[in-house]
């Protein structure tokens, strides 16, 4: 009624007569009700728009985060998928790396498993019977030579053995502790790291791909010498070779399956590390009373006390679990070293023609058992020292105030890189590190010289 008075007064000031006003009343209240639709619709539509929108970006980014997620776990395992095929061919490492899209990341292979078996079963009794045979044991020029060649052979099928057993009986703890590794990216994440996976991929490329090639020449080598020996060719002998030497060939291997776990954890280490420098710095740079109060780096600290411990963890496991294999590398690289040196000291000063061929196969024997070892021991050491230099730089952030959070968090993280430490050994007898080359060294002269010393009646 009052808009009614109100439209009337206007549109009779204008000239308008009496019915006008109730037209432009109904006029009036259209048009409201269409803006008041319009407004609606349009509001609809912008909810519609948003909502559209929101739940659009929200499954995107949740795809994103599940690809990153992905990716952050399987990086690492990428790197352990390019050179998989080359254990599992060889037959010494039944476990499958899936890729980022494969849910199952890391799984156990019947398969490749009684691949395993096969191949051990058959050059188990390719050794055997070759021991057994007496013109095996005539061609062999002198005692110390058929001693060698046993226990190099001998050694090699244990090292299978060792190595067969080990998959068997420990491959769900090894996955349990691959995906425990895999969930280390996670507390990395929450600390802001960006793992560059690079450095990974090269070293461990770099160490398979090297051992592998150097392997694969020096059997071409011992296969041309060999047939040179027996003066054979026939398909036979050419099998008999293949599966007599596969137990060495596995030997040779086998190591850088640890060495490129190792590998693995002194890249987390390293990384750790970048982290700890950059909470230092801004430490060491912030005024006393802001670190006091701000607890970023604290929880930066304590994050990197938690996965530290946590790889520790990991590396003593792996460690555990090859401790017989190199037990067995160890004590038969002595012989094998030593006996190799003196075999090439004889054939160059004996009266008769100097045989090129055994010396290089004697150079070949000391190269597969060295090597090995050298490369574990300076991987093992860069890993150790990596888990170490968490210790130094923990030391150079500056805290005033004892009562701060920080400083309790510091005095329990060196607490527990004082006890929680990664060292490698051989079950515990020696310790995996420059020591034991350095021993191994001091050893191997002191025998060459006895055997040297010894020759007369060796011969």
């Amino acid at each position: 009624m009052i808009k009614r008075i109100l439209c009337h007064k206007v549109f009779h000031l204008r000239g308008y007569y009496s019915n006008a006003p109730i037209s432009l009343f109904f006029f009036y209240q259209r048009n409201i009700c269409y803006r008041q639709f319009a407004n609606v619709h349009r509001i609809i539509h912008c909810d519609k728009d948003v909502s559209r929108c929101f739940i659009w970006n929200t499954v995107e980014a949740m795809r994103l985060e599940r690809n990153s997620m992905r990716t952050m776990e399987n990086t690492w395992m990428t790197a352990l998928a390019r050179v998989e095929g080359i254990w599992q061919t060889i037959g010494n490492f039944p476990i499958c790396f899936g890729g980022p899209d494969n849910l199952k990341k890391c799984r156990f292979s019947k398969s490749i498993m009684g691949y395993h078996i096969v191949l051990f079963i058959i050059s188990a009794g390719i050794f055997i019977s070759a021991i057994l045979e007496v013109e095996f044991l005539s061609r062999m020029d002198y005692i110390v030579m058929t001693i060698t060649m046993i226990i190099r052979s001998l050694s090699a099928l244990v090292c299978y053995f060792l190595n067969s057993s080990i998959w068997i009986f420990y491959h769900k703890d090894f996955i349990d502790a691959m995906e425990f590794l895999a969930s280390q990216n996670l507390i990395l994440q929450q600390l802001g790291c960006r793992m560059d996976y690079s450095l990974c991929f090269k070293m461990v490329r770099t160490y398979v791909y090297g051992t592998l090639t150097t392997v694969a020449v020096l059997l071409i080598y011992d296969c041309y010498t060999s047939m040179s020996t027996w003066a054979s060719e026939s398909p036979l002998m050419v099998c008999q070779w293949i599966f007599f030497t596969i137990p060495s060939v596995i030997q040779v291997i086998t190591p850088t399956i640890f060495g490129s776990l190792v590998i693995i954890l002194g890249v987390h280490f390293r990384e750790v590390n970048t982290k700890l420098m950059a909470i230092r710095d801004r430490a060491n740079s912030s005024p006393p009373k802001v670190i006091e109060l701000s607890n970023d780096c604290a929880e930066g600290v304590r994050l990197i006390a938690k996965i530290h411990y946590n790889l520790c963890k990991i590396g003593k496991f792996l460690n555990w679990m090859f401790n017989g294999f190199f037990v067995v590398i160890v004590a038969t690289a002595f012989i094998i070293l030593s006996s190799s040196l003196y075999f090439i000291f004889y054939e160059v000063v004996k009266p008769e023609e100097t045989n090129y061929l055994s010396i290089g196969s004697y150079i070949s024997w000391q190269i597969t058992t060295a090597a090995p070892m050298i490369a574990t021991v300076v991987i093992c050491n860069w890993t150790s020292n990596q888990a170490e230099h968490t210790g130094k730089l923990i030391h150079e952030i500056h805290i005033e105030s004892t009562e701060s959070k920080l400083y309790q968090i510091i005095r329990s993280l060196s607490l527990q890189l004082h006890h929680q430490k990664v060292e490698f050994s051989g079950a515990g007898l020696f310790p995996i590190n420059s020591s034991l080359l350095q021993t191994m060294i001091g050893n191997m002269t002191t025998s060459l010289v006895i055997l040297i010393q010894f020759q007369p009646s060796l011969n």
